[in-house]
């Protein structure tokens, strides 16, 4: 055994030793009751007892979780999510953790008059989340050709050479819109009424995607001409 183990021994012999003397003296000052000891006798104070939960918290993840994410996923993805860690707590190391959105959200449209179906990529899975209280939005704007916007939404994996989804494909949320203004009562059941084309050219339609933070998309469908909407916060 070389001198440097020796030390790291004595190391952690002193550290052990100092640990024990602690929790020794403090059982005997706790043991008066059952609320001295889980409580501190409710005199540690807001800033001892937020430390404390944050040390518990923390000691607890690197008891625990890292060793998990180590088993289920390997060494080389543990390493990673350390580095990540060290990365993150270091404001001098000179780079930033940034949240992506880790999907392709998307709609599927109607395209070549009706004849085939294409997916519109609003939001692709190596978009940057913006920070704060700030929104990445992007915008399509149209005329339909029918009287109801049945819009369907999906997120994947991925898309192909051709743009289409593939890998995980998973429905996202459906969201029904009346671009004729007589659908637009609320003793309307737009589920029960049949999309039909219009027989004549549709107002000029917006719609607005706006991605936050947190990853939520939140959609507002406006009929430019009268100035109708309708919001919907998508949350799969």
């Amino acid at each position: 055994m070389g001198i440097a183990n020796v030390q790291i021994l004595i190391a952690m012999g002193i550290y052990l030793l100092f640990t024990i003397g602690i929790s020794l003296w403090y059982s005997k000052k706790s043991s008066e009751s059952a609320e001295a000891y889980f409580l501190g006798g409710r005199g540690l104070g807001p800033w001892v007892a937020a430390m404390s939960a944050e040390a518990s918290d923390m000691s607890g993840w690197l008891l625990m979780g890292l060793p998990g994410v180590a088993y289920f996923t390997g060494a080389g993805e543990a390493a990673w999510t350390a580095i990540g860690l060290a990365i993150a707590g270091d404001e001098a190391a000179g780079f930033q953790l940034t949240d992506r959105f880790s999907r392709t959200f998307g709609v599927f449209r109607e395209a070549l008059d009706g004849t085939s179906v294409s997916f519109d990529p609003v939001f692709t899975n190596d978009l940057r989340l913006p920070e704060g209280d700030e929104s990445f939005v992007s915008c399509r704007l149209y005329r339909p050709a029918h009287n109801i916007g049945h819009f369907r939404y999906v997120e994947c994996t991925s898309l192909d050479a051709q743009g289409s989804p593939q890998g995980d494909i998973t429905p996202f949320a459906e969201v029904l819109f009346p671009f004729d203004p007589s659908l637009r009562s609320d003793d309307v059941d737009l589920k029960s009424v049949p999309i039909c084309r219009n027989d004549r050219e549709g107002p000029l339609v917006r719609e607005r995607y706006a991605l936050d933070s947190h990853g939520i998309v939140e959609v507002t469908i406006t009929d430019l001409d009268s100035g109708y909407e309708s919001v919907h916060r998508l949350v799969g």
